[in-house]
């Protein structure tokens, strides 16, 4: 197989940010992400982290008034309640009663036989990648938008052309992009199933000036590798990159049990990636801590010279509560730190399992998120409501003076109606945080606003020591894909940006990229799969 990138010229492929087809509003949060670059974010099948920071200062204030309230527990204290009625707000993406630009005439021709455009999202700065796949012989492609004075163009479209188009025997089998993870001038694409075999890579692009060209395939560190193994190892099942350190999640890897997991980090030196340590579940005592199905390396997060592990697998022997592992490098050794798994006084335990925290986590300075999409909702004191399973919830950790704890638990805006039911919402399938640690953005694709499976993505922002929902953001009919788009899958923030993924099943597929715009954030700009 031969990967090659198909150029665009940037000439009548441009759209300004205008202002945002829809802002009605409701809710009160704060920020994750998921990219490199501009904030540090990570989930189970994510694209990796990013670095950025996001200055929103003071929670957003509305006029608008939103039915129902979001949960912020202290963790081991009791739960607050942060009031939406007039407090928050709620943006969508439908029509408002402003002009607003038409987003998909100056981007270029809808590609219509493009399918999940938005699986896999990574932004860095002024850089866009989103990852697609063409459904005739369901050839992978990864879109690369750039902004020059607030103008966004197609910059390159990477994806598998010559002899595999031609025979489709390749291109049918060929997972490119199901990750992505970008910092500055460097994307990392997880691949599998290359060259018609059963071997895993992450490649590495690299720009010079507007061109992009493959500059690594990274390999498991494995001796012999892939000969000597017989079973994959989910390597590239998450990606995060910053500056020359790349960390590559394989959930799958049995060196201490069955699917425990591993994780490898790798070095760059001059333009090769060289093997750095190969990670496994281990206490901050040195205990292997690995276990059968654990799935370590399901989600990984970077800041500097702490990384955190998702292993949304692990259990207590009965149930998969989930867990996060901090390792912390000094030199280029990297040590454990600390291990988090949800306290069992908040969780549920029934047949269904456990809140499988960790299938995503993010990280910015000394503070961690940590994602538990299969959570049971916590109600306030004195409801007569039912709790709904699967809800999710994402932990917010805190680290001390020489160690971490868990200092609050973020759960989904409710309604205020006795028939409300929040069942398989998925909150916290993806978490994102802002460099600056004011902001976590928690994707809830289950989530049912509209339609099923619609999805949401709420934004928490942080006043002094407690969260606070700033805003619920939804797609809004009749916008497509609506129905089953499973918004809020994938999200990343970066600078004063939120990108998010919308792989809608029934239709190709987009992503949406909010500003806030002192109230609020509102949509500025929709992408979509484009021919070249």
């Amino acid at each position: 197989m031969r990967l090659v990138v198909s150029w665009l010229g940037l000439s009548g492929l441009a759209v300004a940010c205008g202002d945002t087809e829809d802002s009605g509003l409701a809710g009160d949060s704060s920020t994750a992400s998921n990219s490199q670059g501009d904030t540090t974010t990570s989930s189970s099948q994510t694209a990796g982290t990013s670095t950025s920071s996001s200055g929103h200062g003071g929670a957003a204030s509305s006029s608008a008034s939103v039915s129902g309230s979001a949960s912020v527990s202290s963790v081991g204290g009791a739960t607050t309640t942060a009031g939406v009625d007039g407090g928050g707000a709620t943006a969508g993406a439908g029509g408002s009663d402003e002009e607003a630009p038409s987003w998909d005439v100056p981007l270029g021709a809808k590609r219509e036989d493009s399918r999940n455009f938005g699986k896999a999202v990574a932004m860095s700065g002024d850089t866009i990648a989103v990852s697609s796949y063409r459904s005739e012989r369901s050839q992978p492609e990864i879109y690369i938008f750039r902004r020059s004075d607030s103008v966004w163009h197609v910059e390159a479209i990477l994806g598998v052309l010559g002899d595999a188009k031609a025979t489709n025997q390749q291109a049918d089998t060929l997972l490119l992009g199901d990750e992505l993870a970008l910092d500055g001038d460097t994307l990392a694409v997880s691949a599998d199933e290359v060259d018609g075999a059963d071997t895993e890579v992450v490649l590495i692009y690299r720009r010079t000036r507007s061109t992009w060209e493959l500059e690594a395939e990274v390999e498991p560190a494995e001796p012999g590798y892939p000969d000597n193994r017989d079973a994959t190892l989910g390597f590239g099942y998450s990606l995060a990159l910053s500056g020359d350190t790349l960390v590559v999640g394989a959930e799958l890897d049995r060196d201490q049990a069955s699917y425990a997991g591993a994780v490898y980090v790798y070095q760059k030196s001059g333009s090769a990636w060289q093997p750095e340590q190969k990670l496994l579940a281990t206490l901050p005592d040195g205990t292997p801590d690995g276990g059968e199905g654990d799935s370590f390396g399901a989600a990984v997060a970077l800041s500097g010279d702490r990384l955190v592990v998702g292993a949304s697998g692990k259990d207590d022997a009965t149930f998969q509560l989930g867990a996060a592992y901090v390792f912390l490098r000094q030199g280029t050794s990297w040590s454990p730190e600390h291990r988090f798994m949800p306290p069992e006084a908040n969780v549920i335990m029934d047949d269904m399992g456990g809140p499988q925290c960790g299938e995503s986590v993010a990280i910015a300075q000394g503070t961690i998120v940590v994602g538990c999409p299969r959570d049971w909702e916590e109600l306030p004191a004195g409801s007569t409501q039912q709790p709904s399973h699967y809800t999710g919830s994402a932990y917010v950790l805190e680290r001390g003076t020489d160690s971490w704890a868990p200092t609050a638990r973020l759960q989904p805006l409710r309604g205020t109606h006795a028939d409300d039911d929040l069942s398989a919402a998925l909150f916290g399938l993806q978490v994102a945080i802002s460099r600056d640690t004011n902001l976590v953005v928690v994707g809830s694709p289950g989530d049912q606003t509209h339609e099923a499976n619609d999805g949401s993505a709420h934004v928490f922002q942080r006043d002094g020591s407690t969260w606070a929902l700033q805003q619920k953001l939804v797609t809004t009919p009749p916008l497509e894909g609506s129905v089953e788009s499973h918004f809020g899958t994938r999200l990343v923030i970066s600078g004063a940006d939120i990108l998010i993924g919308n792989p809608s099943v029934e239709t190709q597929g987009r992503a949406f990229m909010y500003q806030f715009v002192d109230p609020a954030w509102e949509l500025r700009l929709k992408l979509h799969p484009v021919d070249p």
